[in-house]
């Protein structure tokens, strides 16, 4: 967690010497980033998947007392959310471009500044995703220290 929040200061600080917000502004798309925050809420709370999402971000503390079956159900929460957070973007991005295309089929000066919307989507799930890729990791290490401990105390149990 404290590794994601140090990368997402580090991507604000290369943003700023590369030419600041000015330079970048211009061409972020907030409407993007909010139906694919939206979609991806949506996707969870009608899965019943909000909860055991959340809990994916506690299991860091160690001493946190988890079971097998809250680090196996937070997996599937990111694991879904990462998915959805592809599939969304696809979508979002795929209904623009086909919006771009037809809107301005007749005239072509204004399809590069749309098309760096296009791509601004992509980067907005690439950002999400790198935020989502440590907490998956910390899960992942969780479930093998867990089953480590069991395979330990069914060892100590036959001796």
């Amino acid at each position: 967690m404290v590794r994601s929040i140090l990368l997402v200061i580090l991507e604000a600080a290369v943003i700023l010497l590369l030419g600041g917000v000015s330079g970048v502004s211009h061409c972020l798309d907030a409407t993007t980033l909010e139906l694919l925050l939206l979609t991806t809420a949506v996707f969870l709370a009608v899965n019943g998947m909000w909860r055991d999402f959340i809990y994916a971000f506690r299991v860091g503390k160690k001493k946190t007392v988890v079971t097998m079956t809250k680090l196996k159900k937070s997996l599937y929460a990111v694991e879904f959310v990462q998915r959805a957070l592809i599939f969304s973007t696809i979508l979002i991005e795929a209904y623009a471009a086909l919006q771009l295309f037809i809107i301005y089929a007749d005239r072509t000066d204004f399809v590069p500044e749309s098309l760096t919307i296009i791509v601004v989507g992509f980067l907005y799930m690439a950002m999400l995703e790198l935020f989502l890729m440590p907490v998956h990791a910390n899960l992942m290490k969780r479930i093998t220290e867990y089953m480590e401990e069991d395979e330990r105390v069914e060892e100590a149990g036959k001796e």
